[in-house]
């Protein structure tokens, strides 16, 4: 198995090219398997989520009881909430075009703080608002989302073909992570589903993004989810149907030194061909970091300390403090060329997460209108169908023939 060195893990734009086959074959099934586990983890969450969602979505189903084709009103009551509370949250949170603030912190006497604020508010308000062409109609989505399942996520990353900053909504049924992780700084792991067709993944092999790969022809199932409100079923029988992939964060151990470093790995779900593996390493600390960081405030602090000698006595103790400075920084030089010993690795967080009510069970996806209101909702859709089947059976022509 070959060993990569810490160099060129932070340099490599794609380290599936690096490694050989075997190897990657073994990642590619890691992340598969591992996001089988998580996704088995949230069951009972998915299918109170489905149904909920069926419910805002007003999507009903044939009946047959007490008679087929009996009344099947589906009373709106989970859908005017979530767009009741979308309503108030958007002009709430979303003031354009001062759309991003910071607040100064410390004193200020020149202004160059406030300064700065400013332009960061506004170029990352112009990020949002123009260059990130999607962000309104997410943001738009996400407060809709966010009160009927209870929780939503904005991923936020550097897009390598489109060049530019991005903040995309995904929602938590694209987003697997163990039911009962603590947080989504401290999950061990997360996987994103997403969708690409050829012609986008062949963009991505072509920019280098991508290692390239032989997927085969894609096969044609309907497990796609069906969306009976909007009339939209699987493409069965298309051959340009898209590919699923898995984009797992994750950690690795690819420099063998026992310790898991963070990655990305995209791998193509159908066929566990690893498509991409690049490092999110926000800091390392070292043995030496951390010796310099000290050499370097005690320097500080002993320059800080040296006032003007007005004898020979503090001239003689003020050559002291220079020769002890020079010798740190000696020091310094010396441990900054040692071969690092690495102590722990910070990761960059790419997924920020906006909950609703947090779960009383301590679960990871915190609870919404779907799984409050949906008891509260059957029973007004029950009442209302008895109601319309019992006016459908006194207006209708029927009964019983008696004997006599």
């Amino acid at each position: 198995m070959k060993k990569l060195s810490l160099e060129t893990i932070q340099d490599s734009d794609n380290l599936a090219k690096e490694l050989k086959g075997e190897h990657l074959g073994k990642i590619g099934a890691h992340v598969v398997e591992t996001y089988n586990i998580d996704k088995q983890s949230r069951r009972r969450w998915e299918k109170r989520m489905e149904d909920a969602m069926e419910l805002a979505l007003q999507i009903t189903k044939s009946k047959s009881y007490p008679w087929n084709d009996a009344s099947n009103v589906k009373f709106p009551l989970l859908t005017i909430a979530s767009l009741q509370f979308a309503s108030r949250a958007y002009p709430a949170l979303v003031k354009a075009p001062d759309l991003v603030k910071y607040r100064v912190q410390g004193s200020d006497p020149q202004g160059a703080k406030a300064a700065r604020s400013s332009r960061v508010s506004a170029h990352m308000s112009y990020q949002l608002l123009d260059q990130d062409e999607g962000w309104e109609e997410d943001q738009d989505k996400a407060f809709l989302a966010l009160p009927i399942l209870g929780c939503i996520f904005k991923k936020s990353y550097y897009d390598p073909v489109k060049e530019h900053n991005r903040s995309t909504l995904v929602l938590p049924k694209n987003l697997v992570v163990h039911y009962y992780a603590k947080s989504i700084e401290d999950a061990e792991r997360k996987t994103e589903i997403f969708e690409l067709h050829k012609r986008a993944i062949r963009e991505r092999e072509l920019r280098g993004v991508f290692k390239e790969n032989d997927y085969g022809s894609p096969q044609i199932t309907d497990d796609r989810e069906e969306d009976a409100r909007q009339g939209l079923s699987a493409p069965l029988g298309d051959k340009d149907a898209p590919r699923k992939f898995l984009e797992q964060h994750c950690f690795l151990d690819l420099d063998g030194d026992g310790y898991k470093e963070p990655y990305v790995v995209t791998v193509e779900k159908e066929t566990r061909k690893v498509a991409r593996i690049v490092a999110r390493i926000k800091s390392i600390t070292t043995e030496q970091s951390l010796k310099i960081k000290d050499l370097q405030s005690r320097i500080k602090a002993l320059a800080e300390g040296v006032q003007e000698p007005t004898s020979q006595e503090e001239l003689n103790q003020a050559l002291r403090v220079e020769q002890t400075i020079i010798a740190m920084q000696e020091e310094v030089k010396a441990l900054s060329e040692q071969k690092p010993k690495v102590l722990s690795i910070a990761a960059v967080e790419h997924y920020t997460k906006y909950p609703f009510i947090p779960s009383p069970d301590g679960g990871f996806y915190d609870l919404g209108f779907g799984a409050l209101l949906s008891p509260i909702n059957d029973s007004v859709n029950t009442i209302l169908n008895q109601l319309i089947d019992s006016g459908s059976l006194q207006n209708s022509n029927t009964g019983f023939i008696g004997r006599g």
